[in-house]
């Protein structure tokens, strides 16, 4: 099968480990220590503790034939804050929420983006 090519390649470009460095990087960044990470939904305010458990949920490639935001050719790692909650058909739902993180082709990252829960 094809995807037996496909996702070796992508976890040796962006390892689960890589993607939760960069996710635990992201949540303690110029902050003070002793205070948590605060996320804003059209629900309100989340608040995440420093410790929220993070683990990766998904990968994507995305090759397009036109240059969009972040280029022809670029990776997107989801992952949960917090554990997963019980799935739903069709949706995640996490403790706290979701990260999207987005690499360029040579694997260096270029933004993020927040869910308060993950649509398949």
């Amino acid at each position: 099968m094809i995807t037996s090519k496909i996702n070796p390649a992508i976890d040796s470009l962006i390892s689960d480990e890589v993607a939760m460095r960069d996710a635990r990087s992201i949540l303690n960044q110029e902050r003070d220590p002793n205070l948590p990470w605060s996320v804003y939904f059209e629900d309100g305010k989340i608040i995440i503790p420093r410790d929220a458990h993070i683990e990766v949920v998904g990968k994507r490639y995305n090759h397009w034939r036109y240059d969009f935001t972040y280029g022809t050719n670029f990776y997107h790692v989801m992952l949960s804050i917090g554990k997963v909650i019980e799935p739903e058909p069709a949706a995640l739902h996490s403790e706290y929420c979701f990260l999207t993180l987005m690499y360029d082709e040579n694997g260096k990252r270029i933004d993020e983006e927040y869910w308060d829960k993950f649509l398949d």
